[in-house]
């Protein structure tokens, strides 16, 4: 049953077709329809997205190939520029090492002068103030000696006062005889008139009497003077004799002041010289 359906239904299309062909002559082509223009017009659209497409992933793919250029590059200068500091670094690491080890000996050679110089300075100043110190009991002492001078000048002034006083004595003694003699002598010569005048044998006696006693007295007076003279001249020589001792001594105390202001001042001079040195040295260490 369903073959014989089948056979009639291709038999009548046939007969149809047959039919047109027979009735019309020639073969109508139907035109583009509407879904086809608009396929066809999305397809020139996708086409040239596609177009676009393939040059963008073009530009897309030399832009990248380009950055990876770049990129390797960079990393090249990248891997230049790091062993060049590499290198530098290992170049200045190595100077300041030097640097630092030269530091390090000068420091040691200027930490050795200090402590020579400190040393130096240090018995420099022993010296020093064991010299003062000698000075300074030299000092002492011869101030001693300067308040001294005024007992001493006191005392030469008294012997002087005493010289003059028995100078003065002696002058007034002298002129004390020489009166006593002139008074004798006229004491003589009136008892010589007065015993003349009673008689003259008593008078050449008595005369003669005086004369002797005169005389003898004259000389015991006159031994006296000497002598006291004798004795006011030892006591002049000997207060001359202690003057002159006395102004060698002045003379000595006075050298030995110049010469103990000269060593002060040669003193004072060396500390001030200990003491610049010292300062240089400490400036010299504090600038390091």
């Amino acid at each position: 049953m369903g073959k014989k359906k089948g056979s009639k239904k291709g038999g009548k299309k046939k007969g149809s077709g047959k039919k047109k062909e027979g009735s019309a002559g020639t073969v109508v082509r139907a035109g583009p329809t509407q879904l086809e223009l608009t396929l066809r017009l999305e397809l020139q659209t996708l086409e040239q997205q596609l177009q676009n497409a393939k040059r963008d992933t073009e530009d897309a793919r030399m832009q990248n190939e380009y950055l990876h250029e770049e990129v390797e590059r960079t990393q090249q200068q990248n891997h230049e520029y790091e062993a060049y500091i590499e290198k530098k670094s290992d170049h200045e690491k190595g100077l300041v090492d030097a640097m630092t080890d030269d530091h390090a000996r000068q420091l040691e050679a200027i930490e050795s002068d200090r402590t020579h110089l400190h040393l130096e300075t240090e018995s420099i100043k022993k010296d020093l103030r064991d010299k003062i110190s000698v000075r300074e009991e030299e000092l002492s002492k011869t101030l001693n000696e300067i308040d001294n001078m005024a007992d001493i000048q006191k005392k030469r002034d008294d012997q002087q006062s005493e010289i003059s006083r028995l100078e003065a004595e002696i002058e007034m003694r002298q002129r004390q005889h020489f009166e006593e003699l002139q008074g004798l002598k006229s004491n003589f010569l009136s008892d010589k008139l007065e015993f003349q005048d009673n008689a003259h044998v008593q008078v050449t006696t008595l005369s003669e009497q005086a004369e002797q006693e005169a005389v003898s007295c004259l000389m015991k007076h006159a031994q006296e003077i000497k002598t006291e003279n004798k004795n006011l001249r030892t006591r002049l020589l000997a207060l001359m004799s202690s003057n002159k001792q006395m102004g060698k001594q002045e003379t000595d105390i006075d050298n030995q002041n110049a010469e103990l202001r000269r060593q002060l001042e040669l003193n004072s001079q060396l500390i001030k010289i200990g003491n610049l040195k010292l300062g240089n040295s400490n400036l010299t260490t504090t600038s390091t």
